[in-house]
């Protein structure tokens, strides 16, 4: 299926990426792809840049999408067995993952192969794509920049990553 929707998404010239267990993979000629994780600061340390999708093992894939043929078409991908989330905040990025792994089951894999019990987990949010995960550990911590409902389900509110929130939610 991730092939697929390599394919569609290349003809239909709507930007993706693909992240697997240890790294990222994306086109590069995604330059707005690229500009937008850049811009989040994250680290590219991990990103491939030259892949086969046949020869992933893909659990989550974003989109971007400039308007509303390319929405739909994103909105396509899913099945019963997928999340499909839109980005509120500028409704141009998808997410698209599997229900079975998720952030939370990420943890909690995490969490069991470490021995440690959920009751000393932690975990930030400030989405939508973050609800599970903060009901999945012993100490949730929203963003101040969070929309209200990751707020309410959350044990703290911290600054917004801007603010260097988590190195506050961790100290606290």
């Amino acid at each position: 299926i991730v092939t697929h929707i390599c394919q569609v998404c290349e003809e239909q010239k709507i930007q993706y990426i693909l992240q697997g267990v240890s790294k990222v993979y994306l086109q590069p000629h995604f330059k707005e792809m690229d500009a937008f994780y850049a811009g989040l600061e994250i680290s590219k340390q991990h990103f491939c840049y030259e892949f086969m999708p046949e020869d992933l093992d893909v659990y989550k894939m974003e989109f971007i999408a400039q308007n509303d043929q390319s929405r739909e078409i994103c909105a396509s991908f899913v099945t019963p067995d997928m999340y499909f989330m839109v980005d509120p905040r500028h409704n141009l990025n998808f997410e698209l993952y599997a229900r079975a792994e998720t952030k939370a089951t990420g943890i909690l894999h995490a969490l069991q192969h470490l021995q440690l019990p959920v009751t000393q987990s932690f975990a930030f949010g400030d989405g939508v794509n973050d609800q599970e995960m903060l009901q999945a550990v012993g100490c949730s911590m929203a963003m101040g920049n969070a929309e209200a409902s990751i707020k309410n389900l959350a044990s703290y509110i911290v600054p917004a990553v801007k603010d260097e929130g988590v190195a506050k939610g961790v100290y606290q």
